[in-house]
């Protein structure tokens, strides 16, 4: 009975050792999917920025009175997109900021919902300033 009583502890020794490490190893992972997460919004928000860029500056060059209408990805984990003076701001949700800077005015509001969607860009001014207005259609 006493050989049957060791082998019992020792295989439970040896399954909890077995446990700790695929605890470990799952926590581990976590950490690089979270990261690897996080990167990926990241780039998709800039490839959005990007797309937005190029649009806008072709827009603004045309001239007042310029439309165009393009798709563009918004990524999953943007909070709010804002627009200040010549400054978009993409506001995500582990507290990064990413924003672009542009030569002219833009206004504008942007839905920060996941998915592809149509974004009008529109050349206009008021009594002295040429702006991009950029707006989503939901």
């Amino acid at each position: 009975m006493g050989k049957r009583g060791q082998n019992a502890i020792e295989t439970l020794i040896i399954l909890a050792v077995i446990i700790g490490i695929f605890t470990m190893m799952i926590v581990v992972n976590q950490d690089v999917v979270k990261s690897y997460n996080s990167k990926f919004t990241v780039d998709r928000t800039n490839s959005a920025l990007n797309d937005i860029t190029n649009a806008a500056q072709s827009v603004y060059q045309q001239g007042v009175g310029a439309k165009t209408r393009i798709t563009i990805n918004f990524p999953d984990g943007v909070d709010n997109i804002t627009f200040k003076n010549n400054i978009i701001k993409f506001r995500l949700g582990n507290n990064n900021l990413i924003q672009k800077k542009f030569e002219f005015n833009v206004t504008g509001k942007l839905v920060s919902n996941e998915g592809r969607r149509w974004v009008n860009f529109e050349s206009s001014s008021n009594t002295s300033t040429i702006f991009v207005n950029i707006s989503d259609e939901i």
